[in-house]
């Protein structure tokens, strides 16, 4: 899907004043020689370490952030993925308090949620030069983020204004988690300036749009994707009890309702959801406008509808509307021919457990093996004469692995999830099943897939040399099973390393 962008103008920012949580008052802008404590260790960084240090991970949710300052975040710990107007029925926007609405979504990474940060808005309406401060509400898990919204009104443009003031429009935004030790963490994933902030005018829409290429959405294993596309309907993952839902809609496939009042567009494409057995429904526009000159254009281009999955629902059901405002009754509907769209969705499993290391030269079963504890060691050794390498583990769910199951690969979804680097996302690998084990599905991951130093290849991912010689890679993990994770007792993730001895090398 191709979504249109207008340009981001950084500006600066005010000089350093005192700080008050909150209030409206220019923003708090970063001291360049903090800035350059910050940028300099990540350009150095990229050197790598000695190659006599071992690395080390630091599993605080957000690791290099200290509270007690403001600071700019590069690590999409808070991201502004797009600032709009919001619609109305009639071709128009909505108001409150004489002015336009504007919705500004934010993404906010699940380690700084887990924290129980939750973003604000800060922004300043050059016509008035004063700050303002929004907060945003939680919407849906998605990609490895939440997203909030915050709604923004006080102080922002009309439809009152002549063309000329709204063509000089100013408007200056920027996002921020406000820390427990009294810092903030203010978004720099698109604005590179270190005391910029975003600003969208009248000349480039009035409107800061998505840029799917900063801080993609990490994969989860608790989400799943319909695409309703020209000539054919596809799903991407399960769809999970309790996880996130995103339909993806392609607008040509409802063409008829097209309206305009006064020459701008006035017509919708809304997604409904119900979800079955609870009934509950959901509902959401799949359409968004470009603009010009601070107006809606009549080129449309599709956005994603996201909404959670209750815990308890078995089956969700999705249709289409299309309408025009503007005193048409013109409405015409994607419904699978009124019967609606249909999917299952997976129930999370009564249990997961038994995890298993089974890296051996001779053994009764793929799985036989020790408990895993903390994670594994695969070495040069583990490459050569292992005859397994796995890792093991079993799931119980009630009516579905208690029995010869013909459709267990469809009502349990199974994924080893893994990465190398901490701040990376985590890559995912779907889990095989073994056999029963009573009551149970046992499922066997063959490690020598995800084995960095596999020979006949040049290792990508990141190592360091021990003092010995040999080349070290970490490798973190977990498991699901339809979204239900399998971690250590005290809830961290389990942790592999490979080794490979010194001249074992693959590449030069």
């Amino acid at each position: 899907m191709t979504r249109s962008r207008h340009a981001l103008r950084i500006l600066p920012l005010g000089k350093k004043v005192a700080r008050k949580p909150h209030s409206h008052r220019p923003w708090v802008g970063f001291r360049r020689d903090l800035l350059l404590s910050l940028t300099l260790p990540l350009a150095l960084s990229c050197q790598g370490p000695p190659e006599s240090e071992l690395v080390t991970h630091d599993q605080a949710a957000l690791a290099g952030v200290a509270g007690d300052t403001d600071q700019a975040d590069t690590r999409c710990q808070v991201v502004l993925r797009s600032m709009q107007r919001i619609p109305d029925e009639t071709g128009g926007y909505r108001t409150q308090a004489g002015s336009w609405i504007w919705r500004a979504e934010i993404d906010v990474s699940d380690a700084a949620v887990s924290e129980g940060l939750t973003p604000l808005v800060y922004y300043q309406n050059a016509a008035d030069q004063v700050f303002r401060t929004q907060s945003a509400t939680k919407v849906a898990s998605v990609g490895g983020y939440t997203r909030f919204t915050a709604d923004v009104f006080d102080g922002m443009p009309s439809s009152g204004m002549s063309g000329t003031a709204l063509r000089n429009t100013v408007v200056r935004v920027i996002p921020y988690l406000s820390l427990a030790q009294g810092g903030r963490l203010f978004d720099h994933n698109r604005v590179h300036e270190p005391l910029g902030m975003y600003q969208f005018t009248g000349e480039t829409g009035l409107a800061i749009l998505d840029d799917d290429a900063v801080c993609p959405p990490r994969s989860t294993a608790a989400e799943g994707t319909l695409r309703f596309l020209a000539r054919s309907v596809e799903q991407e993952g399960a769809l999970r009890a309790g996880g996130a839902l995103t339909i993806e809609y392609d607008l040509g496939r409802l063409q008829t309702c097209r309206g305009t009042h006064n020459g701008f567009p006035a017509w919708d494409i809304i997604a409904h959801v119900r979800f079955l057995p609870g009934e509950q429904e959901d509902q959401g526009s799949v359409r968004a406008f470009g603009s010009m000159g601070g107006n809606p254009a009549n080129s449309a281009f599709a956005i994603p509808f996201v909404t959670q999955i209750p815990a308890d629902a078995t089956r969700v059901e999705v249709w289409f509307e299309n309408y025009t405002g503007a005193g048409s009754s013109c409405r015409a509907w994607d419904s699978n021919y009124g019967k609606n769209f249909g999917f299952s969705v997976q129930a999370p499993v009564g249990w997961i457990g038994k995890p298993v290391v089974a890296i051996t030269r001779s053994g009764a079963t793929e799985c036989s093996g020790s408990a895993m504890n903390e994670g594994f060691t695969y070495d040069t050794w583990v490459r050569q004469r292992a005859s397994y390498r796995n890792v093991c583990f079993e799931v119980w769910q009630k009516n579905v692995t208690d029995r010869n199951n013909p459709d267990l690969w469809r009502e349990i979804s199974v994924e080893f999830w893994y990465r190398y680097a901490e701040d990376e996302p985590f890559e995912r690998a779907f889990v095989p099943f073994d056999g029963r084990s009573g009551n149970n599905a046992r499922y066997a991951f063959n490690l020598s897939g995800v084995d960095p130093f596999r020979p006949y290849r040049c290792t990508t991912e990141p190592y360091v040399t021990t003092p010995e010689g040999s080349d070290l890679a970490t490798m973190e993990f977990y498991i699901t099973a339809n979204g239900v994770p399998l971690r250590q007792a005290d809830g961290s993730n389990f942790v592999g390393r490979f080794v490979d001895d010194p001249g074992a090398h693959n590449c030069p």
